[in-house]
């Protein structure tokens, strides 16, 4: 598995399935480690309200940017934070829900 995005994925990202997928995958895995009072994400590669409001949180509440985007980019402080703080994702996780999304 790839340890993050290629292009950027939230409110006017532009969003790519895969990137989506990781990064769902990544704001839930942190949250179940470092933030239990936050709701996860359904993992389904669509960027909706959900995803870009679970963004915009973790930006303010956890990596300290006053004023968030709410879009991850993939060279940007967000994402480096993000998966320096969890390096082990489970990449067959991930995997599956690549696969399952693209069955669709």
């Amino acid at each position: 598995m790839k340890m993050g995005i290629s292009a950027s994925v939230g409110r006017c990202g532009v969003n790519n399935q895969e990137d989506v997928l990781f990064v769902q995958s990544a704001l839930n895995a942190y949250a179940k480690k470092h933030a239990s009072n936050t709701f996860l994400l359904k993992i389904d590669g669509i960027c909706g309200e959900k995803t870009t409001q679970a963004i915009f949180n973790f930006q303010k509440n956890h990596v300290g940017i006053a004023i968030p985007s709410a879009r991850i980019d993939p060279q940007g402080r967000t994402l480096h934070y993000l998966t320096a703080h969890q390096p082990h994702l489970n990449a067959s996780r991930y995997q599956t829900q690549i696969k399952k999304s693209e069955a669709r």
